[in-house]
């Protein structure tokens, strides 16, 4: 599930927790859309990328992700 991971602009030493919640969030939505989920997953990536960018920037030292 990784190679959809977008790291651009995530600092080196969050990578490991970052890929650990959006392999997390890739299962969680991929259960909740089932049947819909090939659909659904090309922009649910792009979503996740995008929430990521900003919990890095809104942790900004406390390391929310």
């Amino acid at each position: 599930m990784t190679v959809e991971l977008d790291l651009t602009g995530v600092p080196t030493d969050l990578h490991a927790r970052a890929r650990t919640w959006f392999d997390r969030q890739m299962r969680h939505l991929e259960r909740a859309h089932g049947p819909h989920w090939p659909a659904n997953r090309e922009w649910l990536i792009d979503y996740l990328n995008a929430e990521l960018r900003e919990l890095v920037a809104k942790a900004e030292g406390h390391h929310a992700v």
